[in-house]
């Protein structure tokens, strides 16, 4: 590398003289601090590329000789040659090679054919006060009885039907490199803490091997063999996770145990009774408490379900409860519909984030089925193996201890009326005052039992800053037009702002009999909707809902059980009102990227919880909210896919700069609102995440490279494009620290 000193001082002769050019400003001293460092790190990045490009060299003699050793062609054992051929230092990375063996003692190596001897030892890097990971050429020793009780014992390849029981390394030439390690991070030591945490599975060409406990502190954890030439088989090694600052090992994973605990909350709902057919039922509120380490996040968590007959309990049958869904506080933040599995269902994808010395709670609500036959519920969250928790600032496994057991639910089938708010409810909006016969709210009645219910009065109240002498008639009708009756607003002091419908009395030999006003067969619905008319005097700026809060809204001749309660319609305003909240996209329009901005607060539509968007929208009343939408083809960039591909009118862009899935070429996708960017990354050294466009959005996958991966792209086979990749990414990270200083100096 003749060249890499010049290359050096030109980039950064051409790099200060555009500093002089903008005219840093000295008089500031906290400002030339930040620009001390940023030229630190300048200095880094040109410093990285000169070793990026000597590591690029050697790695592609190494590519080189490998693909001729596959091709089949024999490769003579050479004598020993002298020290003096090594050009790099003694325990570089690269000093030992085929071309330039080492003896016993050196390192490091990356193949027996690495040494004069003719055995690499793997990971030994201790033994001669190096890093653990570097490999050392040892003479070769005979094998004796495998000790049972080492700290870490060598690493021994991974059995097939018949594991071996030799520490030496199996020389196998292998078409391609087939070899891949779920929780592989890297190589230093807070990559290798990270590993431990993490139960992964390495799968080679002879299978796959999931890491294990053997015990209560021991782990054997798989992993790839660590040569950059031959990564084609799995390797193991078992640990003492209490001798690494673990206290034990759980599901193939090193835990800390004490920094997460769960219990029952103390306002977990108490025994109850609820009728088949009942929606989101509140089961079980658990508390998660973490202590003073560090924050936690849970990933996901098991939720099991018992039923309780004759005194004895078993697990609950999938007809027993269905939809059961999480929620931290009034927000809910999952959900699942799957059947459960034995008995259990488990919600994934949670990131939901605990803050070190607090405690938080989660509430878990079911709906019961109509054709369940269990007598009692109940249900518990169990700490162990059920939760899947890390610590943030560790990326360590949290195990988490103790039980949530929650108090049953008495299921009574004697049957009931099931009130709900229609799907067609009239959203928020504006009315003009003086408008007639205005849908307010809309409402339906399940009727849940063997026979038929007739509804004898159906009452509503008026909410809001309107007042009852703002409206005239108050109609109600069934979805089929039929008028049941019209009514005004009370307005005496007792009960204002109430009104009902019913039929007046008729006599029956002497005696009073109130007609019903209308019928629900068995297992049928019906619609009610209440329209208002809006007297032209009543004014811009007023709101106003219409509410049942309460089962006595409605009454029943039969007297069976009503459930639903409370139902409230959406606020509406009368008139012009003047919004204070303004939304981009002008509602809910799932197809397009929007925000709404309150009181100087901006909030952006986003993907939630997998394929759901969360869309933010202004209520008449000029409040923000927002609403979940199922995104059929998928979220992304806070908008739903369109089945057509994107288009100008969705507000988001996609640009690939390596024009879609090249692997072997380093490059960026700009998408969302154009601000965004993503690069092409190595997430170990032989997968990479390209970024890519499809269908005009954004989009990524994980992608095993053939070679390994290096500096964002697969190893090309030719040097020449890997020095392109690779001077590619040290100036991208040039370019965004110059921009780093141009917005220091704000230019």
């Amino acid at each position: 590398m003749r060249h890499s000193k010049p290359l050096f001082l030109i980039l950064f002769l051409a790099f200060f003289s555009f500093l002089f050019n903008l005219g840093v400003p000295t008089s500031k001293a906290e400002v030339a601090a930040e620009m001390q460092e940023l030229t630190a790190q300048l200095k880094e990045e040109v410093l990285l590329l000169q070793e990026q490009i000597l590591i690029l060299q050697e790695r592609i003699g190494q590519i080189q000789l490998q693909l001729s050793a596959f091709s089949g062609e024999e490769t003579a054992v050479e004598e020993e040659v002298v020290a003096d051929c090594h050009a790099l230092p003694l325990w570089d990375w690269h000093y030992c090679a085929t071309d330039c063996k080492c003896k016993a003692g050196q390192g490091d190596c990356d193949s027996n054919t690495h040494c004069t001897t003719g055995y690499c030892a793997l990971d030994v890097g201790v033994k001669y006060g190096q890093d653990r990971w570097i490999d050392v050429c040892e003479e070769k020793v005979a094998t004796t009885a495998k000790v049972t009780t080492p700290k870490v014992t060598t690493p021994t390849i991974a059995p097939t039907t018949s594991p071996a029981t030799t520490s030496e390394k199996t020389e196998e030439k292998v078409v391609a490199t087939t070899c891949s390690d779920t929780d592989w991070f890297g190589n230093n030591n807070k990559d290798f803490q990270k590993r431990l945490t993490v139960k992964g599975t390495c799968t080679d060409a002879k299978g796959a091997y999931q890491d294990t406990c053997l015990n209560d502190t021991a782990l054997r954890e798989y992993y790839c063999a660590a040569s950059w030439q031959n990564t084609q088989s799995c390797i193991y090694m078992d640990y003492y996770c209490d001798a690494l600052g673990f206290n034990s090992c759980k599901n193939g994973a090193c835990v800390k145990e004490g920094n997460l605990s769960v219990s029952l909350a103390e306002d977990s709902p108490a025994t109850k009774t609820v009728f088949v057919g009942a929606r989101s039922v509140e089961f079980l509120k658990a508390k998660f408490t973490v202590n003073h380490e560090e924050n936690i996040k849970i990933d996901s968590l098991k939720v099991c379900v018992f039923r309780k007959e004759d005194g004895k309990s078993s697990s609950a049958w999938s007809s027993d409860v269905s939809n059961l869904k999480l929620y931290f506080g009034n927000s809910q933040i999952s959900s699942t519909q799957a059947a459960l599995v034995n008995g259990c269902a488990v919600f994934t994808g949670l990131n939901w984030v605990l803050q070190k010395s607090t405690s938080d709670a989660l509430t878990v609500k079911a709906d019961i089925p109509i054709g369940t036959s269990a007598p009692q519920l109940y249900m518990q969250i169990n700490g162990g193996a059920d939760i899947e928790a890390i610590g943030i600032a560790s990326g360590a496994a949290v195990y988490a201890a103790g039980l949530a057991l929650g108090n049953p639910v008495v299921i009574s089938s004697t049957g009931y009326l099931s009130v709900a708010l229609s799907s067609d409810n009239p959203e928020s909006s504006t009315v003009k005052a003086g408008t007639n016969d205005f849908s307010a709210l809309k409402f339906t009645l399940t009727n849940l039992t063997e026979k038929t219910i007739s509804v004898e009065k159906i009452s509503v109240k008026l909410e809001g800053k309107a007042q009852p002498n703002d409206f005239g008639n108050i109609y109600w009708r069934l979805s089929d037009g039929t008028l049941l009756g019209a009514a005004y607003f009370s307005q005496t002091a007792s009960v204002d702002g109430f009104t009902s419908v019913s039929n007046p009395p008729a006599y029956e030999a002497g005696k009073a009999v109130i007609p019903p006003l209308f019928e629900i067969p068995s297992l049928a619905t019906k619609k009610v909707i209440v329209s208002v008319d809006i007297k032209p005097e009543a004014g811009d700026g007023k709101t106003f809902q219409l509410t049942m809060p309460q089962e006595l809204y409605l009454t029943l001749s039969d007297g069976y059980s009503v459930v639903g309660f409370p139902i409230e319609g959406n606020i509406m305003a009368i008139g012009g009102v003047t919004a204070s909240c303004f939304d981009s996209d002008k509602g809910i329009n799932e197809y397009v990227y929007g925000a709404i901005t309150k009181d100087g607060v901006t909030n952006y539509d986003a993907c939630f919880l997998g394929d759901n968007l969360k869309e933010w929208v202004c209520t008449a009343a000029g409040e923000k909210t927002y609403k979940l939408v199922e995104c059929e083809y998928g979220c992304v960039d806070g908008v739903c896919k369109q089945a057509v591909g994107n288009d100008e009118s969705t507000g988001v862009v996609c640009n690939d700069s390596d024009g879609g899935k090249d692997y072997e070429t380093y490059g960026k996708v700009t998408h969302g609102d154009g601000a965004v960017t993503d690069y092409d990354q190595c997430e170990s050294e032989i997968t990479l995440k390209e970024n890519y466009c499809q269908n005009g959005y954004y989009a990524s996958e994980t992608y095993e490279c053939p070679q390994g991966c290096l500096n964002g792209a697969c190893v090309a086979k030719t040097g020449l494009k890997n020095v392109e990749n690779s001077l590619a990414s040290v100036s991208e990270a040039i370019s965004r620290l110059i921009e780093n200083f141009k917005k220091l100096i704000g230019q």
